[in-house]
């Protein structure tokens, strides 16, 4: 499971786009990085047809960006289909040789996708970021003379339309299914759900799936608490969920250590039915000290709490 950025609360991650172009791809990028390429497009059409041309011809675009861009340089139409084949899969173009279209320090402002609260109808409350919805702003037409910047342009539009449905869908279908994780954001109350079941609901393939979700966000506000968690948080394997209980276990289990007694790795992995190394794991990983060392620590402080992440 991701690293959870609950005890952060940032609300917002300025990136730099030149560096995101490079290390992302069109499903994985903010939706405001997209917006920005495609009013670069249709600000430069031009610039964007000389690239595509020498695109095609191999001279500055990998295997799989020649193959989009050359069915758009046959006049192909630019329509969208991602379940025409490959059960669902997306293959999207690298577009990192647009990045000089972009100005010097071009960057945009990452916040989460959504935000859940409350409970009504035994499902939670959600609020979708603006970034999930399409935006009429941005459809512009391109002049005809330059065919196949035209065409990228609604190629990037219709990718941008689709990959946030699929986002919404996604959202609703983990809201749903994380609904008593999300009213009390307590982690042991998460549900399994993996990528391949969230695959399967949306009708793409997993690989899809995992590029959508890639270094997203969301905002769960449940009993006056607010906490950030990567999207991954929420979609525990069975492995995790079983690691999750254990976790819940053994924090009970050294909350009560200063009344009733310091436990042994081997007591709290026989209690909470796991490896004696499991633990020892567990309790490195969190810095937490041995028993010996906890019992000295407990006798100077006995307010002294330790716990182990459940992220």
């Amino acid at each position: 499971m991701q690293m959870s950025l609950s005890q952060k609360l940032a609300q917002e991650v300025r990136l730099n786009l030149k560096h995101l172009i490079t290390m992302s791809n069109v499903l994985a990028m903010p939706t405001q990085a997209i917006d920005m390429i495609m009013s670069s497009i249709a600000l430069n059409p031009g610039q964007t047809e000389e690239m595509i041309v020498r695109g095609s011809r191999g001279s500055s675009f990998d295997s799989d960006t020649r193959a989009v861009f050359s069915e758009l340089s046959k006049g192909k139409s630019a329509g969208y289909n991602p379940d025409r084949k490959n059960g669902g899969f997306i293959a999207v173009p690298n577009i990192r040789p647009l990045e000089s279209l972009l100005g010097e320090g071009a960057s945009v402002t990452v916040s989460p996708d959504v935000t859940y609260y409350g409970i009504k109808d035994e499902k939670p409350k959600i609020i979708f970021s603006s970034d999930l919805v399409d935006s009429p702003e941005l459809r512009f037409e391109i002049d005809g003379r330059f065919e196949r910047a035209s065409n990228l342009y609604k190629y990037l539009s219709k990718l941008r339309s689709w990959r946030n449905s699929k986002l919404r869908e996604s959202y609703a279908k983990i809201g749903g299914d994380q609904r008593e994780f999300i009213g009390t954001l307590e982690p042991w109350k998460l549900n399994a759900l993996n990528q391949e079941e969230l695959a399967h609901e949306l009708s793409v393939h997993s690989a899809t799936v995992s590029r959508l979700i890639r270094g997203r966000v969301v905002r769960i506000i449940a009993d006056g608490k607010e906490e950030l968690h990567p999207v991954y948080n929420l979609l525990p394997s069975r492995d995790d969920i079983l690691r999750l209980q254990a976790v819940y276990i053994i924090n009970g289990l050294l909350e009560s250590e200063p009344e009733r007694g310091t436990l042994s790795d081997g007591e709290l992995s026989e209690k909470a039915r796991v490896a004696r190394r499991t633990v020892a794991k567990y309790r490195l990983v969190a810095g937490i000290p041995n028993q010996r060392e906890r019992k000295e620590i407990y006798d100077r402080s006995p307010l002294t709490r330790f716990s182990v992440p459940y992220f």
